[in-house]
């Protein structure tokens, strides 16, 4: 009975294992596609920003995003914006 029992055990904590994997699968193919639509947007609004001189994601266009990320209101979203700002510096 003993046997049985482990073994109905570990099939339990295989399906487990297998479960999170997929899981862990999906949010990484999500979190991906977030960062690329994150830095595609942050594209977009150093269009939105006036150019002064030949760099024209300046100091001054990022100030604009980051201003404007903590006036969301949402912090966990603010910081993933930022920091995906600072990575593509």
């Amino acid at each position: 009975m003993s046997d049985r029992q482990d073994e109905h055990e570990l099939s339990r904590e295989f399906r487990q294992e297998r479960s999170v994997r997929r899981v862990v699968d999906v949010i990484e193919t999500k979190r991906k596609r977030i960062r690329d639509d994150l830095e595609q947007l942050i594209c977009h609004i150093s269009l939105l920003v006036p150019c002064t001189g030949a760099n024209c994601f300046s100091e001054q266009t990022y100030g604009a995003i980051e201003d404007a990320a903590h006036r969301l209101g949402d912090d966990a979203f603010a910081q993933l914006l930022l920091q995906v700002l600072q990575e593509g510096r």
